[in-house]
């Protein structure tokens, strides 16, 4: 259910990006953005690129003040806004069609890789107990 918030908590829940709009109840705006975020940082920190990292402000500009607008909107206004993703309003308010096989596989391909930050991370724990060669061999499969 779609609701303003005080102004104080909104101010609080806007420094983290999407946070305010899921409290105000608008999930998908709010998802999409966090989840936004979220992949900039971690898609800059995989790469270890600075230059993908200057997104990060964007997006959580465009969140922190989408946050604020929205809870100063007059309630009728406040209550026609449509829960969509922040990126709709990029495309012009178009959506993505994906299909669900899109979307399978590219879950898939998100648990492989977190499979594998996984393993690569345990191996790294367990290099001190595991002999040279085997660590290397395991390594470089």
């Amino acid at each position: 259910m779609k609701q303003q918030r005080g102004k104080f908590l909104n101010f609080l829940f806007a420094l983290i990006p999407g946070a305010a709009q899921m409290y105000m109840g608008f999930m998908l705006r709010g998802l999409s953005l966090m989840g936004a975020a979220c992949l900039v940082i971690m898609t800059s920190i995989f790469l270890d690129s600075v230059m993908l990292g200057f997104l990060f402000p964007l997006i959580w500009f465009y969140a922190f003040f989408d946050a604020i607008n929205l809870n100063s909107m007059h309630p009728e206004q406040f209550q026609n806004q449509p829960d969509e993703p922040f990126y709709c309003y990029l495309l012009g308010g178009r959506r993505l069609n994906i299909s669900q096989k899109t979307k399978s596989i590219f879950g898939v391909v998100l648990i492989c890789i977190g499979g594998f930050v996984f393993v690569t991370n345990l191996f790294g724990v367990f290099y001190d107990w595991m002999p040279d060669s085997l660590y290397y061999l395991i390594r470089d499969i």
